[in-house]
């Protein structure tokens, strides 16, 4: 069995959720999936929004609030920064990481400051409202995948989860169910592997075939559902 990509418009035009046929057949291929150890779950940031978290422009606004409290003299400047409409919120955070570092005074302190916020609103703070799709999808024996910068799926799992950052996964890694890989880093892992600037954007997904290579290695005789 190779990797099966499933892209959601070919979903919504091929299949009709309430047929049996369909119904039968996604049991079959869960069942299968998890006997083989194959079992990937892709988590976006809707699913941390029904938890509360907000989208990007309520991250960045949040994220100027919080340096600007921290440093009085650049509040105005991380305000207007965070309100420019015509600017994409990845271009906002590079502008906001030129303030920080001026509020670090070093390179050295902007590494080991710079994820302050993110480790307070993302890493440090469990939510307390149930996520219903989560509770869902770890009853599966399932690895995650996920975009999204917080804890919520290992939150949901507990003790039993292991953390992987993407960036320094090998091809020879093997993953197991429990495991959350998170493709755009985590507040508490390695500074760099935070993909959240336009240019760290761009890196990473700029060559699409070196990632969709590194990701047919994981997905390989597996079995991906969304």
């Amino acid at each position: 069995m190779t990797a099966l990509f499933v892209r959601k418009s070919d979903i919504m035009n091929k299949c009709n959720f309430n047929s049996k046929q369909f119904y039968n057949q996604l049991v079959d291929e869960l069942i299968v999936s998890q006997k083989n150890n194959s079992l990937f779950f892709l988590i976006g940031a809707g699913v941390s929004n029904q938890q509360g978290y907000g989208d990007w422009n309520d991250y960045v606004r949040k994220l100027a609030e919080y340096w600007g409290l921290r440093n009085k003299r650049y509040a105005d400047t991380l305000k207007y920064i965070s309100s420019l409409a015509g600017l994409s919120n990845k271009r906002k955070i590079d502008f906001i990481n030129q303030i920080i570092k001026k509020i670090c005074n070093s390179d050295e302190q902007f590494k080991i400051r710079c994820l302050d916020f993110e480790k307070k609103h993302f890493g440090n703070h469990q939510l307390q409202i149930n996520n219903d799709i989560l509770s869902t999808l770890i009853k599966f024996s399932a690895i995650f995948f996920t975009t999204n910068y917080d804890y919520e799926v290992e939150n949901a799992i507990g003790s039993n989860s292991i953390i992987k950052d993407y960036m320094e996964l090998s091809e020879t890694d093997e993953l197991l169910p429990n495991f959350v890989v998170h493709l755009h880093g985590e507040p508490n892992g390695n500074v760099s592997n935070f993909i959240n600037t336009s240019d760290k954007y761009l890196k990473l997904y700029a060559n699409l075939d070196n990632l969709q290579h590194k990701l047919t290695m994981f997905y390989k005789k597996r079995k991906i559902r969304y």
